[in-house]
């Protein structure tokens, strides 16, 4: 009995082992994750000198620490876009915060303007699913999911993306600690969360749509599929 305790105790361990070496699943593409972080223009890129007589090359940077100042912050952007708007979280909730940037987003892409959404499809905090996706697609908005390796890839499903953005017009930008989700904006009963954000503009912003761009178009980030009618 005592043998066969052992002789469990060693496979099981064996397994992890292999898990952690990638010799169980023999697909999964770690090389597509190294090359996508090696590759990405951000946030390595080299900011041109600023010209004081001209103006020429500037960058401004401010620091949001209000939630709800943060959020509003996002939708004015949102609402001054003319041409491109991307969208980057790991998490974009349904809620309160969710629906409202939702809706900047879909009035934004009926005046025209190009809107791309990538989320991490991470299975422990996913919850834009396809069906809001297919939702979106009407009004020309592409959604995109970041890994959405099965859960059962021990090793890949844990190359997560945990970027925050929202870029427009390659002018002006926001990255931080926000996710979209109602904790995050002041807007929760029960909990909110002490984070902030940088709004930021000039000639960085390029980079960082050139960024989302990496990310985005890489085979890791997925079209999402079409819900099933049940």
């Amino acid at each position: 009995m005592l043998r066969l305790l052992l002789s469990a105790a060693t496979a099981m361990s064996l397994s992890f082992m292999m898990a952690g070496c990638n010799w169980v699943y023999w697909d999964e593409d770690f090389d597509s994750y190294k090359d996508l972080s090696l590759t990405n223009p951000y946030p390595f890129h080299k900011v041109d000198h600023f010209d004081p007589q001209t103006g020429a090359e500037q960058n401004e940077v401010m620091v949001l620490n209000n939630g709800l100042v943060a959020l509003q912050a996002r939708i004015d952007m949102i609402r001054r876009a003319k041409q491109t708007i991307e969208v980057e979280y790991f998490i974009f909730s349904p809620d309160m915060s969710g629906k409202i940037l939702v809706q900047e987003l879909v009035d934004a892409a009926k005046r025209g303007v190009n809107v791309r959404i990538l989320i991490d499809k991470s299975a422990t905090v996913f919850e834009f699913d396809e069906f809001y996706a297919e939702g979106l697609k009407p009004y020309g908005i592409e959604v995109r999911y970041y890994n959405a390796a099965p859960i059962y890839y021990i090793s890949t499903i844990n190359f997560r993306n945990h970027r925050k953005l929202l870029v427009v017009d390659d002018r002006e930008a926001i990255t931080g600690g926000r996710n979209v989700e109602n904790d995050y904006y002041d807007l929760s009963e029960h909990y909110n969360f002490l984070d902030r954000d940088l709004y930021v503009k000039g000639s960085i912003v390029k980079a960082m749509r050139a960024s989302f761009d990496a990310f985005f178009e890489h085979e890791i980030s997925e079209r999402y599929q079409a819900p099933r009618n049940t």
